[in-house]
């Protein structure tokens, strides 16, 4: 039943530079994949043991 399907889509304007300025030089996947590469480097005493709940918690106080 599924299928996929592509669709172009020509952006201009502030939303092409807001895209742009958010992506950067190297694109979204390979800013993200350098923060988890940084991050997973780090020695196990450094991680923190955090629940969901935590992660919720945090994330209403930053808005």
């Amino acid at each position: 039943m599924g299928y996929e399907k592509a669709i172009s889509v020509d952006i201009t304007g502030e939303l092409a530079e807001y895209i742009s300025s958010a992506v950067g030089e190297y694109g979204l996947y390979e800013a993200f994949r350098a923060e988890l590469q940084e991050a997973f480097a780090e020695p196990e005493s450094n991680h923190r043991y955090v629940t969901a709940e935590d992660v919720i918690a945090r994330n209403k106080l930053r808005g």
